[in-house]
């Protein structure tokens, strides 16, 4: 038998990115006369909408590390948006990814009619300091009733109530997309499987159990050698811990209560199972060292033979996609997606984020925008989720200049095209054209055989990590505490795995140490401010 190697603990931070984003440029800026409104000579019809030209100035959602400019799209989709809604578009020099530009933009006593903003800013900071306007839900509902039905598909209408308010008004337009909802799936190697006899996907945790210990012991790539696992952790463990009914280092609410996962019964229980797997080597020792780069390297190379991850990374449009790193280095490697399986007391879920409506793609509005910009602004929107050509026009631009259709009538970008400096040049992707794409959308431009990743994401029953309800505020203890306590989670989390605690012996001072770093803080905040 080989010999296993436990590693000392490290911090892992990982993280995914999402989707091409094409971006445009701006360098107007945002102290813009919001009353430069003019009427349009040619628009004498009191029937139209859009009979009288507004100024728009705009901070959409750029590339990451490209400054918008005034340029963006001004031959192209920029001008095809102000000829359509009879408005002059101005956007605004702000990377939304780069905080220092960001903060400086506000700090300078700039504004903007239309605003995107990233995860890595609180835009209710803007909203606390008075800087963005309140609108509201009539105004949404009746502006953008396609959009909020997107929405809402993905999501439900009672969590859209929920985020749509910010102590008790509405602030933005909430947005989401088919990908933020998808969780996290599970492949496994489908010919170390035939291997070692294996007909089926697990469909309890102890089938699971079984096809770890075949994949690591019974020398599933037939090469002679004692040289494989059945998992790597780098990533975390998604159905394992969905099979106890929660994810490490999350809030949920219970019983009308918040409380922390990584204190719960549950969580000492999943600890112990992986210990025990841990202990019996069938898990690589080094997830605890390794980062993403080196965990897809090893799956390349066949050193272990069930992966998690994001659909998106195994869909074979995504370039550096997970199917293909494996097939590049074994052309007859063939891979099982398969759905979550039952724990010891019948849970199952698969990892998924809370959904975040006011996070990236979200409308906000400037305070000294009017009502009559913000409809405009809406009607804009608006019209990228009801009519789909438009919609593509606007996002990927003319077909057979930008993009070309498959013989099964998907889109497909021309490749001297897909660069976020082209985007930003012909103002093509999500500076202008982000909509809330649902998974039908997702379908109408995906090769059919993407689908099967995403389609066993949807049937899995989700398992929230991080905080996962709705809130009426901020948290101004977690800001403050929230990664201590992390810190401490996080620590006992791989040593308890790894076996350099023991879980029963020590855990009393783990929620010690926990509470000692204010969690119990954070949770009497959560439980002020969550909207039940």
């Amino acid at each position: 038998m080989k010999r296993k190697k436990i590693f000392s603990l490290v911090a892992i931070i990982c993280t995914f990115v999402m989707i091409f984003s094409a971006c445009s440029s701006s360098t107007g800026t945002g102290k813009t006369d919001n009353n430069t409104e003019k009427t349009a000579e040619e628009s004498s019809d009191s029937n139209n909408p859009f009979a009288k030209q507004l100024e728009i100035t705009w901070i959409g959602h750029n590339a990451i590390g490209l400054t918008p400019t005034p340029d963006t799209g001004a031959n192209n989709t920029k001008k095809l948006i102000e000829e359509k809604f009879n408005v002059i578009i101005k956007p605004q020099p702000v990377d939304i990814f780069n905080t220092e530009q960001w903060n400086l933009f506000w700090a300078e006593g700039n504004t903007a009619d239309f605003i995107n903003h990233t995860a890595g800013t609180n835009i209710y900071n803007l909203v606390d300091q008075g800087l963005l306007r309140e609108i509201s839900e009539e105004m949404v509902r009746k502006n953008m009733p396609e959009w909020i039905k997107k929405v809402e598909s993905m999501v439900g209408p009672e969590i859209v109530k929920q985020q749509m308010y910010y102590k008790g008004k509405v602030y933005s337009v909430p947005y989401i997309n088919y990908s933020n909802t998808q969780s996290h799936i599970m492949a496994a190697r489908q010919d170390w499987m035939e291997n070692v006899g294996i007909t089926e996907a697990p469909k309890t945790i102890d089938d699971f159990y079984v096809m770890l210990k075949k994949f690591t012991f019974d020398d599933p790539d037939k090469n002679g050698k004692d040289d494989t696992y059945g998992m790597h952790g780098t990533q975390g463990y998604n159905y394992i811990c969905g099979a106890f009914g929660l994810h490490p280092d999350s809030y949920y609410l219970q019983d009308g209560k918040v409380v922390y996962t990584s204190t719960m019964e549950d969580y000492k229980d999943l600890l112990k199972t992986l210990n025990k797997w841990f202990m019996e080597g069938i898990l690589d020792p080094e997830f605890v060292t390794d980062n993403r780069d080196i965990q897809r390297k090893k799956w390349s190379e066949g050193k272990f033979g069930v992966l998690r991850d994001h659909p998106w990374w195994f869909a074979k449009s995504t370039p550096g996609n997970l199917t293909q790193l494996l097939s590049e280095k074994n052309p007859d490697a063939k891979v099982l997606f398969f759905g979550n399986f039952t724990g010891p007391d019948g849970k199952s879920g698969a990892m998924v984020y809370y959904p975040n409506l006011n996070n990236q793609g979200s409308i906000f509005f400037g305070k000294n925008t009017s009502d009559e910009k913000v409809e405009r602004i809406m009607a804009i929107k608006e019209a990228l989720a009801a009519d789909w050509d438009w919609f593509v026009r606007i996002y990927y631009g003319e077909k057979g200049k930008h993009y070309n259709l498959d013989k099964d009538g998907k889109i497909v970008i021309v490749p001297e095209e897909t660069t976020p400096e082209k985007g930003m040049e012909n103002g093509l992707g999500q500076y202008y054209g982000l909509m809330p794409i649902d998974l039908n959308d997702y379908k109408k431009f995906t090769a059919n055989d993407d689908l099967p990743p995403y389609e066993i994401s949807l049937a899995n029953n989700k398992s929230y990590t991080g905080v996962a309800f709705a809130l009426s505020g901020v948290n101004e203890a977690a800001k403050v505490k929230g990664t201590d306590v992390s810190t401490i989670s996080n620590e006992f989390y791989f040593n308890a795995i790894t076996g350099k605690v023991d879980i029963d012996a020590e855990w009393d001072n783990y929620i010690k140490r926990l509470n000692d770093a204010g969690l119990q803080e954070i949770i009497e905040e959560y439980n002020k401010i969550v909207i039940k």
